[in-house]
Order: C-alpha cells, then structure tokens, then sequence
C-alpha cells in the first residue's frame, strides 16, 4: 500500500529536495510533489488529496514547527501522516510529528516507514481546480473530446464518444498562466463511467513528471 502514497515533500535546499525527489521516485513513491516552501505548500494542500507530508524544520519563511502546527490544527487533515527531517537535533515539536529523520536521511529506514502506511485506495473522484500560479487550461491533444469537466493539479477528468479502458495511457496538452505555450502531460485514465447521451466519462491522473513540471523548487 506504501507505494500509492501521495507525499509532500518540504525543504527550502533546492539541491536536498530534488535528491530527495528522486530518491523516493527510485523506491516507488511517484506521487512525490515538491515545495520548496512550506506556505505554498500549505496553501495548495486543499487540492492534492495527499497522505504523507515530509518536511525541513529550519526553513525561510513558514518553519517547519509552524507548518506542522497549520497542518494539526485543520480537521481535514487528520488523517495526513507528517515526517519531520532536521539536520539539527529534535525540537519539542518534533516529537508529537509522526516521525523523525536526522540529515542525512536514511532512506532505507525511511522506505521502511512508509510502506507500513495505508494511502487513499480511492482514485475515482472528480479533480478540483487549483489556483497556485492560475488555472490550468487544457487542449484534448489527439483524444476525441466532448468534454474537459474537472482540471487540477492531481489530474483532469473528460467526456468522450470513444469508449477506451481503463489504465490507458493519454497525453493531453497543459498550460498555467505563467506558461506561454501548452506543454504535452502525460497521464493514466484511473476510471470512467458510462454516460447516457455524451458517451464515457473518465477520469486521468497524472503522472509525476506533470506534477514536477507546476512545481519547481
């Protein structure tokens, strides 16, 4: 179950958070999204359906402390693991987060953790809209498209005559407003639904690279 964590992870050391980043995609962990600050983090939960947050202590900005203390203060994020990692020693707060890891960070140990926790096993939902740098505009790319109805960070959902399986593979075309031109996404379709008059309904997810593409450090 681990491995279909959705991760957040935290650090303003851009060269420590994409090692980490990569680390984690190497051991499985593909839904890792990357902040390099906690208040942009904070500020696009509410649209990532996550389960596990890692996060720096020591941090410009919003700190870690506080971050945590954002994070265990909201009801609608109860049930979101936090893993704390300091290259300085535990601070009070520390021990009431869900883990602790000293800098360097041992990832075996750290694998170890996170595959003994459960992640949401439900991928059929509609994707909210999200709103960090502007929407996202979409472009059907190749796929014949009735529809786009739902776009968010965590993927798009769409209407189409065509009837295609589940676990298709599809490339749609993305674009924020810092963006001046759509990039090709590629993305899974997670579910879909048969409608009466307009055909299927699906849903896609995206895939890291997509993920990793709205977020730079």
């Amino acid at each position: 179950m681990g491995k279909h964590l959705r991760i957040v992870l935290v650090d303003d050391d851009c060269d420590f958070l994409e090692i980490s980043a990569a680390r984690l995609r190497l051991m499985g962990y593909t839904r890792t999204i990357c902040f390099s600050k906690a208040a942009k983090a904070l500020f696009a939960l509410p649209h990532l359906h996550i389960d596990t947050i890692i996060s720096d202590n020591y941090m410009k900005g919003m700190s870690g402390g506080r971050f945590f203390s954002e994070i265990r203060k909201r009801d609608e994020y109860s049930s979101v693991k936090f893993v704390a990692v300091s290259g300085a020693a535990p601070q009070r707060w520390t021990k009431n987060a869900d883990a602790f890891f000293s800098k360097p960070v041992d990832f075996k140990a750290l694998d170890g953790l996170l595959s003994g926790m459960k992640g949401d096993a439900s991928d059929r939902r509609m994707y909210r809209r999200y709103n960090i740098n502007g929407p996202i505009s979409v472009k059907s790319g190749p796929l014949p498209v009735a529809a786009i109805r739902d776009t968010g960070l965590s993927g798009v959902s769409f209407i189409s005559p065509v009837e295609y399986p589940v676990s298709r593979p599809v490339t749609l075309k993305i674009k924020t407003n810092t963006q001046k031109s759509y990039m090709p996404s590629e993305g899974l379709i997670v579910w879909k639904k048969k409608e009466s008059l307009t055909g299927y309904s699906y849903g896609v997810r995206f895939t890291q690279s997509m993920l990793s593409g709205l977020c730079p450090c």
